[in-house]
């Protein structure tokens, strides 16, 4: 069926062949970016800059990525009678 048709994605995030991140040379993100020289930075050194110009402490790395716990059903949610505009 469609629904058992998703990607294979670990959850240990993606792990590419040789690269690691410019900053905390991790090698493990669930996204890899690039900072403003082009070289591959991992997800959360990527935001922190984004957000604070300034390069992630090392201090600040974990060896385990961070989940959140989403809340189920979010995708297919259908638009109740009360969310529709009418223009007339």
């Amino acid at each position: 069926s469609v629904k058992t048709k998703r990607r294979m994605v670990s959850n240990s995030g993606s792990r590419r062949q040789g690269t690691s991140c410019a900053n905390c040379q991790t090698q493990k993100t669930t996204l890899w970016r690039r900072d403003r020289d082009g070289h591959p930075v991992c997800n959360a050194c990527g935001l922190y800059f984004k957000l604070h110009n300034q390069n992630r402490p090392q201090n600040m790395k974990k060896e385990s990525i961070q989940t959140r716990n989403r809340k189920p059903g979010g995708k297919n949610k259908k638009k109740t009678k009360d969310s529709e505009v009418n223009v007339t």
